[in-house]
Formats: structure tokens, C-alpha cells, sequence
């Protein structure tokens, strides 16, 4: 049972009167108002507004015009917002629409590849060759790729960290989601050069499970048909009432 804070010409004002006022703030601005001392300046700001309501029934402002304009405008604006959300209110998505959905178009549920890879870039095929050579040789692919590549990341090794599928070139995403974690591949073309490629690691490539996105898929199909009803109705009502547009 909510707190009684303060009553007011016997109007009571609650904890929960707080909680309300502050349900309606953004979360950061919210969280100003945690503490007592701020609650408090709440509780007298709620006073206020509850002194000056009766202050205003005393004073019959409810006859006044300025305030009966006021009140058909807040009157027709809340009529219009209720209506409409009268309207959407009625759109409900079922588990098995939502399930549907998701064993239905599973290519929206794919989870993108992670790569992490080394690479030594050059020029020639002959300089591509030559490095070859030399890892199957035994050579360190890091030095190779200090000594020789041309690329930026040479400065780590040939380190390109951890990046997703489709920020590399095509040629480069194509030979990585081939390779095994550890293997070393030449004959990397692209436009920049010839690469040599060693995958270091590789995470996700899954399909997300349906209960980590049932919620979001219920929202995307809930908004579909919130908007299709919304414009369905639009169309029924101007067929009722005339619209007149003007040039």
C-alpha cells in the first residue's frame, strides 16, 4: 500500500503520486530524483499543483471562456489519441503467428560470422610466392607480414583484430568462411593486392534461437498490423466523411 506523503484541502498525495510523475521522465532524469531530498521537492511541486487546482475551483474557472477553449482543445485532442488507440488496441499477435514468422523466413535469423585474421599483402605474385615459400618453410607469419606487407596492420604482425562478415572485401570474406581456424591461405586477390590469410579464430555463423527474439518478432508483427489496420481505417472514414484538399 502506497505511503500517505501529504493531504491537501483532504486530497491525499501518495508515494505512488511520486512514481507516476516520475514514470513520465526519461530514465537519466529520473534517476536525478532518487534521492529523499529530491522526492521531497517532488512532494511540494505536487502541493502546488493541487493548491492552485482549488484555487481555480474557488475562483469558477471553469466558466471561464479563455479555459473553455483550453478545454475543448485538450477535449479533442484526447478524443482523437483515445480513439485511435481504441483502434490498435485491438490488434493482438498470437505465440503461433510469432512462430510462424520465425520458421518461416529463417535467413532473418542468421547471426553474422566473427573472424579474427592475420594477413600479409603485397603487390606481385612473385613477392606472394616468395613469401609462401617461406612459410612453408617455416618462417613466422608475423615477421613476414613486419618485414614485407604493405598494408597498415603490418605494424601488428598483420593483425586485422575481429571484424565481422561484409566489412572485408568479398574476395577476403569468401576465403575466410572456407578456412579452418589456424590454416594459412595464399592466392587471396583483391583489388588492393594479393593477400596471404591466416584465420586465428572464428565465432557465430548460428541461427538465433527463437525464444532470444519471440519478443522482438511479436513487436515487428504487432507494428505491421497496428499500421495496416491504421491505414485501412483511414481509407473507411475518408469514403465517410469528405476530405477536402486544397492547392
Amino acid at each position: 500500500m502506497s505511503k500517505t506523503l501529504a493531504t491537501v484541502n483532504g486530497k491525499t498525495i501518495t508515494d505512488a503520486d511520486i512514481d507516476v510523475l516520475l514514470s513520465t521522465l526519461p530514465p537519466q532524469q529520473a534517476a536525478t530524483y532518487s534521492s529523499p531530498e529530491a522526492r521531497k521537492n517532488i512532494l511540494e511541486e505536487l502541493i502546488a499543483h493541487e493548491l492552485f487546482y482549488f484555487d481555480a475551483q474557488d475562483n469558477n474557472l471553469e466558466e471561464d471562456e479563455g479555459f473553455q477553449k483550453e478545454l475543448e482543445i485538450a477535449k479533442e485532442k484526447l478524443m482523437k489519441s483515445y480513439q485511435i488507440g481504441s483502434l490498435l488496441r485491438k490488434v493482438t499477435i498470437s505465440d503461433e503467428a510469432t512462430e510462424n514468422f520465425y520458421n518461416e523466413s529463417p535467413e532473418n535469423f542468421q547471426e553474422q560470422p566473427q573472424f579474427s585474421a592475420k594477413h600479409i599483402l603485397v603487390a606481385t605474385k612473385e613477392e606472394h610466392d616468395d613469401l609462401m615459400k617461406q612459410l612453408d618453410e617455416g618462417a613466422d607469419f608475423s615477421e613476414l607480414a613486419k618485414n614485407h606487407s604493405t598494408c597498415p596492420s603490418k605494424d601488428r604482425g598483420g593483425d586485422l583484430g575481429t571484424f565481422a562478415k561484409g566489412q572485408m572485401v568479398k574476395e577476403f570474406d569468401d576465403a575466410l568462411e572456407t578456412m579452418e581456424v589456424g590454416e594459412t591461405r595464399g592466392d587471396v586477390k583483391t583489388t588492393y593486392g594479393y593477400h596471404i590469410v591466416q584465420l586465428t579464430d572464428k565465432t557465430g555463423g548460428r541461427t538465433i534461437p527463437y525464444e532470444e527474439v519471440k519478443d522482438k518478432i511479436k513487436q515487428y508483427l504487432l507494428t505491421n498490423e497496428q499500421n495496416e489496420l491504421f491505414v485501412n481505417k483511414v481509407a473507411e472514414l475518408k469514403s465517410k466523411y469528405p476530405v477536402l484538399y486544397m492547392d
